[in-house]
């Protein structure tokens, strides 16, 4: 929208027109108008990410900056976490984990969102964006680095926390925690505790703490 503004095809107030008219038809602008009109017309953040990430849809980048923004994060470091989860692929998809999509949301995660990963996977890029903001809103005003907009996304109780902290822990305590209120015995919760543990670190190639995910992605893919 900004670069139709720009270009001179549509005026502020026609774009101030589609706002409205979109928010009031969609889940995304009902939580919260996430495609205001740039108020800086100098602003240059999607062509930076254009002069990044060649290939890809400048409406995508257009639509990572404006929900960047509604979550009061650097568009640059969502973007970045896009292109290590997904490479910008909306149908990407994990063969063992059914991780779908953009930020390879599990199916878990996807119901809890309101939708199956099937329904998240035939999303145009664009609309799954939608879906990404409704997952990391809880977070708006956290993710205030690269480390943080990638904690967000695949441990979000690691956001804020040292390196040393041990997700694998954490998943056992939580996992635990869980079973134990769902009824389990004790004997029982141990052992779902422990096997989630396990299968944290193996899926995850040896990930144990959050400094070891971290140092895994190596430098911003920027």
């Amino acid at each position: 929208m900004y670069a139709a503004i720009k270009e001179g095809r549509i005026t502020a107030e026609d774009a101030e027109d589609m706002v409205r008219q979109y928010s009031a038809t969609t889940e995304a602008g009902r939580l919260q108008k996430i495609y205001e009109p740039p108020v800086d017309e100098n602003d240059d953040r999607v062509a930076a990410l254009q002069e990044t990430y060649k290939t890809v849809d400048p409406a995508l980048l257009q639509k990572i900056v404006d929900v960047a923004d509604a979550l009061e994060a650097n568009p640059a470091d969502l973007a970045a976490v896009i292109r290590g989860e997904s490479n910008f692929d909306s149908k990407a998809r994990h063969p063992s984990s059914k991780a779908t999509g953009l930020i390879q949301f599990v199916p878990d995660t996807a119901k809890n969102l309101g939708y199956t990963v099937d329904e998240i996977r035939a999303m145009d890029p664009v609309t799954q964006m939608d879906v990404v903001y409704k997952y990391l809103k809880k977070y708006k005003g956290r993710m205030t680095s690269y480390d943080e907009m990638a904690m967000a996304v695949y441990y979000p109780a690691a956001l804020g926390k040292p390196d040393s902290f041990s997700i694998a822990d954490d998943s056992y305590d939580r996992m635990y925690a869980y079973r134990l209120k769902k009824g389990d015995s004790k004997e029982e919760a141990l052992r779902r505790a422990r096997a989630q543990r396990e299968s944290i670190i193996q899926t995850n190639a040896g990930i144990v703490t959050r400094g070891d995910y971290l140092s895994k992605l190596g430098p911003k893919r920027r």
